[in-house]
């Protein structure tokens, strides 16, 4: 007797349960792109694997305010300072290093402590508030430190006044003002230089402490100790308890760029790492452009080395490219271009959401293995006029998309000159 009816009735089946397994996993096919797009970009397919950050609207509650009641800088002082930078650049791009360091700066003066204690009342005694002179990382005092203090409790970083506050509920209440009473502070730290600590700590001590005494010159030490830390690489790659953006994104991480004005060098490497791998690229003010019909650059880099936000923006395209290697899109409005990152790790857990904001100098992915650059491990990353990437591959690239690429090789000189 034949088996074939059998055999046709289990691949039916098979074919109804996969179809159900993937309607209840929310699998979407991206039939709707054309082939023509895939084909131009060097794109197999667009990655529904790719999360997209989801945050909460409103204000008032941990939810609405993305920190995890878990929320801490850490132990090590010089690791509390840069995770304070990363915490701060993550949460308000464009945001440099320099301008959230203005921030630590004053808090290291007004707590006086170098490590940020979270719970130290003015002259040092560290418990729970005493409602008399200052208390915290800014050394809120009078009403503001009763608001503090009522907002922890309220929201759970806190069970009463007689504990010591976190600094979740520092870090709560901090974001809490700048969103309310203070919020003239955020745009006052962007109009501060991008690349000045000194500056960005008088900006903040005007808009946010107004202080009796100001004591900038202890302000704008700390800010540049702080910097300096951050630049060299100190730190984690986010804060204890998880992120702050919510929405279950991997954190993009800060230490380590090598910054010039509003643009940083691509890779968190060293000179020599470059100079031995790529050798003559960075020269007469310039970097080498790769073999594109378009222009390009191809930076060759060890597997896993960190791949840094030349620019800030936003997260406009996850995809793949056919090595096949992770390219990841980002849009600055402020300069109308999309810095395109190719032949990074695939897995989503390394690298930015779809839709994450990502300041200058932060972690986008890491490079990828040898496969994912077609053979070699290295960085391709391009610039284009407008908020999406010209259709344009190695193989392809019609004379209209190709015009819309920038030269950024001045740029990558720049910053490649600052590397340690």
């Amino acid at each position: 007797m034949s088996n074939k009816p059998l055999h046709t009735l289990k691949s039916l089946c098979a074919v109804f349960l996969a179809t159900v397994l993937l309607a209840s996993l929310g699998v979407q096919v991206a039939s709707a792109l054309g082939p023509a797009e895939y084909k131009l970009n060097d794109i197999l397919f667009w990655d529904e694997r790719a999360r997209k950050c989801v945050t909460t609207p409103g204000s008032g509650g941990p939810a609405n305010l993305n920190v995890d009641k878990g929320f801490s800088l850490g132990t090590d002082p010089k690791e509390r300072r840069s995770n304070l930078i990363t915490a701060l650049m993550k949460d308000y791009p464009p945001m440099t290093a320099a301008q959230a360091s203005g921030v630590v700066g004053n808090f290291m003066h007004e707590s006086g402590g170098t490590d940020l204690p979270p719970d130290v009342n003015e002259g040092g005694r560290k418990g729970p508030p005493g409602f008399s002179g200052g208390y915290g990382w800014a050394q809120w005092t009078g009403g503001r430190q009763k608001g503090f203090i009522d907002f922890a409790i309220k929201n759970g970083f806190m069970a009463s006044a007689s504990e010591h506050a976190n600094d979740g509920a520092n870090y709560a209440w901090l974001k809490f003002e700048f969103a309310n009473a203070e919020k003239t502070t955020i745009p006052a730290l962007l109009a501060s230089p991008p690349n000045d600590p000194e500056a960005a700590a008088v900006a903040f001590e005007a808009a946010f402490e107004r202080a009796g005494v100001p004591a900038l010159t202890q302000r704008k030490a700390g800010a540049k100790q702080a910097f300096d830390e951050y630049n060299a690489g100190v730190g984690t790659t986010s804060p204890g308890g998880g992120n702050t953006t919510g929405g279950g994104c991997t954190t993009a991480s800060g230490g380590g760029a090598s910054i010039v004005g509003d643009k940083a060098f691509p890779l968190k490497t060293t000179k020599a790492v470059m100079d031995s791998k790529n050798a003559g690229m960075f020269k007469n003010g310039t970097a080498s452009k790769g073999g594109h019909p378009y222009t390009a650059y191809d930076i060759l880099a060890d597997t896993g080395t960190e791949v840094m936000a030349f620019l800030s923006g936003t997260v406009t395209q996850i995809t793949e490219d056919r090595c096949p290697g992770r390219m990841i899109s980002i849009y600055n409005k402020e300069s109308n271009l999309t810095i395109s990152y190719l032949h990074m790790n695939m897995d989503p857990n390394t690298h930015v959401g779809d839709g994450d904001t990502v300041a200058v100098g932060q972690k986008v992915g890491i490079v990828g293995p040898a496969a994912a650059g077609c053979g070699i491990a290295h960085l391709h990353i391009d610039a284009a006029k407008g908020e999406k990437r010209p259709g344009c591959s190695r193989l392809s690239c019609p004379a209209a998309n190709a015009e819309q690429f920038v030269d950024i090789g001045p740029d990558l000189s720049k910053t490649y000159d600052v590397l340690p």
